[in-house]
């Protein structure tokens, strides 16, 4: 038994199977996302696709999550 006091993107996966439970639900957060890229890297083909990729599935991830 234990309490912990994390994003539920982090424990969805626990959530889901049943291995953690969430009795007082969660509060909201800021939702904000910030990746750091070394300037010089920024324009890179690759680069703007991991980081189009992190932030919609961190979109995807929040809004399929639910409340608990």
């Amino acid at each position: 038994m234990g309490l912990a006091n994390v994003p539920r993107m982090l424990v969805r996966d626990d959530l889901k199977s049943g291995a953690l439970v969430a009795p007082l639900g969660f509060a909201a957060g800021p939702n904000r996302l910030v990746i750091w890229v070394a300037p010089h890297l920024s324009r890179r083909a690759d680069t703007v696709k991991l980081v189009d990729r992190l932030t919609d599935e961190l979109r995807t991830s929040e809004s399929s999550s639910g409340n608990a």
